[in-house]
């Protein structure tokens, strides 16, 4: 089984080298270039996996390119405009925001490792984690007002019941309820979707509990290429 890895960056997700199509960055981008490089790989009926904005870009994947996708696995998913914000996340918003405005990345940088990672994850996790929001930082902040927060599919939460693949949700248990409910809210639209909750993890359970995680997802996946 071929696996291909993609990261959802703020210039859109692409291979190194390949230049976006304009100069703006949207949040349509990363979908429009998955399929491209799925295209260029020759890869189609896939097992697409994604975590928080990851798994937004896996369903307007599925349901622009149906025939790229044979299953979603959709993890820590993030359905942005999908309901009123929590205070927990509304809170997280605006102290992460100050913290940027005033110019204190890494009090940034620590704020979304508190909010996102359990109270027991290890520390080796948390500092990969602390890496990967650093740097995800030094990416973003060079196109200050400049990021688009358009969508490929901007209705994306009323079209849920169009996907038709197989599809295996899951959050972590210590995740902030705003992800806990698109969760449901997933499971509830999407016909045959299934539910895993890992205890003891937030919004990366592949990390925080990769044991836990392989063993939920795995079985899922080989029953759908059996």
């Amino acid at each position: 089984m071929a696996h291909v890895r993609c990261a959802v960056r703020p210039r859109s997700l692409r291979p190194a080298g390949v230049r976006p199509e304009r100069d703006r960055a949207t949040h349509d981008q990363p979908c429009r270039e998955v399929a491209a490089l799925l295209d260029e790989l020759e890869l189609t009926r896939c097992a697409v996996v994604g975590n928080s904005l990851g798994g937004r870009v896996a369903l307007e994947l599925v349901l622009a390119c149906p025939e790229l996708v044979r299953a979603l696995v959709l993890v820590g998913t993030v359905l942005p405009g999908d309901g009123e914000r929590s205070a927990a996340l509304t809170a997280f918003d605006d102290a992460e925001h100050g913290a940027l405005a005033d110019g204190e990345l890494e009090r940034a940088v620590d704020l979304n490792v508190e909010m996102w990672l359990a109270d027991g994850t290890a520390g080796a996790v948390r500092e990969k984690v602390r890496r990967m929001q650093r740097r995800a930082f030094e990416l973003q902040l060079p196109w200050g007002d400049e990021l688009n927060d358009e969508h490929l599919i901007p209705d994306l939460p009323t079209r849920l019941a169009e996907v038709v693949v197989p599809t295996f949700v899951v959050v972590g248990d210590e995740d902030v309820e705003d992800v806990r409910r698109y969760g449901q809210r997933l499971v509830s639209s999407i016909a045959g979707a299934e539910l895993a909750v890992v205890a003891g993890a937030a919004h990366v359970p592949s990390l925080e509990r990769p044991e836990a995680f392989d063993a939920a997802v795995l079985p899922f996946l080989e029953r759908v290429f059996a």
